[in-house]
Parts: structure tokens; sequence; C-alpha cells
């Protein structure tokens, strides 16, 4: 699925109500109320899991003009502009992401001087707290995260500071050491199609699709959301899906063929995510556990393909996606990696 910047691109995420991660949500009312807020939290979980919206929802807390018994009241001037990115006490400092939504390059020592170091020490504006929410903290080049360690170890009155991380240990110790961790984590499958079912700013909603795209966005709101809003995404994954099926019934030249153009680390990473899907439902049929199935709407050719193959060579190529995906994150030959990965694909003869 596309990306939550966090790692990612920017989403829209407001448009869905928060669904999830309601214990996360509950911890940080109770402690606001009890005038025990940390001065610094980071939020860890998997990419569009919901980490930005949190961040957004503590700072409309913070700054909220009637907040109610569940959080902010979503409806003063303040939640509103927060909302809308235009509130002068919440600074969001992001990596810069490509299309897909990978990370081009980290969050940089400038964006910290310019954002954090100049404006902390400042009273906030309007509002009760500033707030700099730093997406994707884990990115940060090592210059940027030591500048942002000197704020952190002092930090200012009247000043709360949010970052998000898929991965906790590519952080600095010491500035994990400084923040209250919150981890968020899927969203049940039922918990999600409900919501995507009821979610009003999707047209094409209807049960069936709410639960393909619950089940396709691995739990993550934001990913189905940013789904919802692709026209082409259901073709485009269609298209990726019947590529790997036909490549177990392809020979040598056939799969040599196939990846003959895939040169780029931003065509592989969305690629290589699809297969992984693709091949755990292969595993998790052929294990019969059907219900944790991905690909919903599949279940009929992921099932005879299954039957067909064995365990333990589905394990063992999933095992082979992921080295390569890691591969291609370490910056290696895109195309080599692709063609290694797809000669060792296991080979089933094509129906009759």
């Amino acid at each position: 699925m596309a990306s939550d910047a966090d790692g990612g691109m920017s989403l829209q995420p407001a448009t869905l109500p928060y669904v999830g991660n309601e214990a996360a949500r509950r911890f940080l009312l109770g402690t606001w109320r009890a005038g025990r807020l940390a001065h610094a939290y980071l939020f860890v979980g998997p990419r569009h899991v919901g980490r930005r919206t949190l961040a957004l929802w503590l700072a409309r807390l913070v700054n909220c003009h009637a907040p109610g018994e569940t959080g902010p009241c979503d409806r003063c001037s303040a939640c509103r502009r927060i909302m809308h990115g235009n509130y002068p006490d919440v600074m969001v400092v992001e990596p810069e992401v490509d299309e897909f939504g990978e990370v081009k390059r980290g969050v940089l020592i400038e964006q910290i001087r310019e954002v954090v170091e100049r404006r902390a020490p400042l009273r906030p504006y309007e509002g009760r707290t500033k707030v700099f929410v730093i997406r994707g903290a884990d990115t940060m080049t090592p210059q940027a995260a030591n500048a942002f360690l000197k704020t952190l170890e002092e930090p200012p009155a009247a000043t709360l500071f949010v970052l998000t991380a898929a991965d906790q240990a590519r952080l600095l110790p010491t500035i994990v050491s400084r923040c209250q961790t919150v981890t968020l984590r899927p969203v049940p499958t039922r918990t999600l199609a409900a919501a995507l079912a009821a979610w009003e700013s999707w047209p094409d909603r209807n049960a069936e699709n709410a639960e393909l795209f619950a089940r396709l966005s691995g739990g993550c709101p934001g990913a189905a959301v940013l789904a919802t809003q692709q026209l082409d995404y259901l073709t485009a994954r269609q298209h990726w899906l019947d590529q790997v099926s036909d490549l177990v019934s392809a020979d040598r030249h056939q799969r040599l063929a196939t990846v003959a153009g895939m040169t780029t680390r931003s065509a592989a990473a969305p690629l290589l995510d699809h297969w992984l899907t693709w091949w755990r439902d292969l595993l998790l049929l052929g294990s019969g556990r059907g219900e944790g199935v991905t690909h919903w709407d599949q279940r009929a050719v992921l099932a005879n393909l299954a039957a067909r193959l064995r365990p333990n060579e589905i394990a063992a190529f999933l095992r082979r996606i992921e080295e390569t995906r890691d591969q291609v994150e370490r910056n290696a030959n895109v195309r080599l990696a692709f063609e290694v990965l797809v000669l060792d694909m296991p080979y089933v003869e094509a129906a009759a």
C-alpha cells in the first residue's frame, strides 16, 4: 500500500474518523487530565497505522478551546486550524518522499535548526502549548538527531515534542530515553472494515470493498484511506498479482524478461510488498489458516496454487523476498536483485 509519511506522503486521515488504538488515546487523555503529560512522546508503529493522526489529535487536545470527555472538540477554531495545518503553534518537520511515499531524504539538520531550535524558545503565539511533530524521526541524519537532542535535553516551557517512527532502533538511544514511548498497533480487520463501510467520503463503499481494503491495508487506516483515493489502485494491484501468478509457471527466459525493466528502488518497493502479501497468503492457505488471507478476493486462485506447492518451499521463497527487499533498501542493483529472486521462485506447471 502507499505510505504514511512517518516515512511517507502526506495523507488526509482526518477525513476518516479516528479508528483503533483507543488504549493509546485513553492513556494520553488521562495523563493530560491529571496534568502529567511528558514533554516528549515517541509514537512507534507500522506505516499508516495512525501515528501522524494521533500526534495531531494530541496537538488539538492540548490547545482545544473546549475539550470534552473523549478529547478535543474538533469544532473550535484551534482544532479546525490544526487539522488544516495552519495553526501557528503546531509545527511539523518531515522527511522528503517520492511519489510512492518512499523516503528520498531524511530529516535534515537545517530543518531542525529552522523549525525547532529557532522557534522552541519562543512563547506560544496563540495557544497554550507549542507542539513540534517530528515525522519520520527515525530518518533523521546523525547531525539532525544530535541537534534535536540538545533541545530535548533542556525543553522550553509550554512546549511538547511528538516524534513518530516506524523503527525505534534507528533512533539515538539518548533521544528514546527522553521520550515517553507509545506503541501503536494495526487495527483489527473487522473494526477497520466497519469504519470504512460507514465512511461517507468514500463513494464506492460497501461491505465487500470495506473488507478487502481493510485486509489490503494490513490494519493500517492511513493505507486504506490512500488506497481509496487512488482510482486505479485495484487495477494496478490486479496487474501485479497477475504478474506474480504467471511467473510461477514461467520458464527462465520469461522470468528474466518480466523483470528486465525493474531498475529503480521506488518501483521495486511496492512490487515486493505485493509479492510478500501474495506468498504469505499462499503459506496461510497451505497451512489451513485461510482467515488471515490479505487478498480476500483472490482466495480461489490462491487456494489452487497453494495446493500445488509445499509449505516449506513457500516459506523459503518468502524469506528470499524479504532478503531482496533488504538488499534493495541497502542500494543493491535492483535489476540484478530481481533477476536472482525470480530465478529462485518455485515452479508450478501451468494448468492445462
